[in-house]
């Protein structure tokens, strides 16, 4: 993960971070260019313009990136060398398309308005990046190199196990481990997943109604009371030791997918605001340069 990152920031012997450097740099000479003149600096004069039209062509450039990442059999570079535009070249956008307004964001407006969806959809492009670059690592981690379907097989083999362990024993019990199967909650909201809201529940013999039962702390501390209290019975025992052991194991599995699901919903969540923002952030670009043209 180290060496991807140093290859996004060096890509090409660190060709985008050239670019930035060039780009802010020509930036900030067309801006200053502006002084001494009988005009203030500002979005309309004819710098302004060249600043407003430069980091508009950056804007609609640079969202190429989500089609370009989905496009893998595109001859137009690799995914790490649009990243790394991406990174540098989207560093630029905020600081030409300031100099273009002259700082001049104070007011509410569709063009003060625009300004700020930029720096949004900046923003959370950089939190995505990062999230993209640090999450499929954790997520490997988490599930210790195997695939998702692994952890969820083994967790359908300990449940038939805990069954068939629950038909040999006492009818209480038996219902407990049953109705802490059939109330295992997994899944959920996009929210609730983001979370890790556990929902689980059981039917709590001795309490005589339904409990919770989040990360089975409740039917693992039930049999952990019951264990001692079966000492003299031995079968008994070997059956509440097996399914506290189970069940112990179950916990873990269940951690497992709930963390895998923690993390995707985290890039889905992710996704599902920064589009909603890029596609805003263009609608006002447009009516931003159709107001300047035509009204101005």
């Amino acid at each position: 993960m180290t060496q991807l990152h140093q290859s996004i920031l060096s890509w090409r012997n660190y060709r985008y971070l050239a670019w930035f450097i060039v780009s802010v740099v020509a930036s900030l000479l067309v801006f200053v260019s502006q002084f001494g003149k009988p005009l203030p600096p500002s979005g309309s004069t004819w710098q302004g313009y060249v600043l407003g039209t430069f980091s508009t062509l950056l804007i609609i450039w640079l969202t190429f990136l989500g089609l370009r990442k989905r496009r893998y059999r595109s001859q137009m570079g690799t995914v790490q060398g649009w990243v790394s535009a991406h990174v540098y070249l989207g560093l630029s956008v905020p600081i030409v398309a300031f100099m273009h307004s002259a700082g001049q964001i104070e007011a509410l407006n569709i063009h003060t308005l625009t300004f700020w969806f930029m720096m949004v959809v900046i923003v959370s492009g950089f939190i995505g990046l990062y999230a993209y670059l640090h999450v499929p690592e954790r997520m490997n981690e988490n599930i210790g190199g195997k695939n998702i379907a692994h952890w969820i097989r083994e967790l359908s083999s300990i449940d038939r196990q805990l069954a068939e362990t629950a038909s040999a024993i006492n009818a209480d019990c038996c219902s407990e481990i049953l109705s802490a199967l059939d109330g295992t909650s997994l899944g959920g909201s996009k929210l609730v997943q983001l979370l890790g809201v556990d929902k689980s529940t059981l039917f709590s013999v001795e309490q005589g109604k339904v409990i919770s039962n989040a990360d089975q702390a409740a039917i693992i501390r039930i049999l952990s009371e019951r264990i001692p209290l079966a000492r003299d019975d031995e079968k008994l025992s070997i059956l509440l030791n097996t399914s506290f052991s189970l069940f112990g194991s179950r916990q873990q599995m269940l951690r497992i997918i709930r963390k895998d699901m923690r993390y995707k919903s985290l890039l889905s969540i992710w996704l599902h605001l920064h589009i909603p923002f890029t596609v805003s952030l263009l609608i006002g670009l447009m009516i931003h340069v159709f107001v300047i043209f035509f009204y101005w």
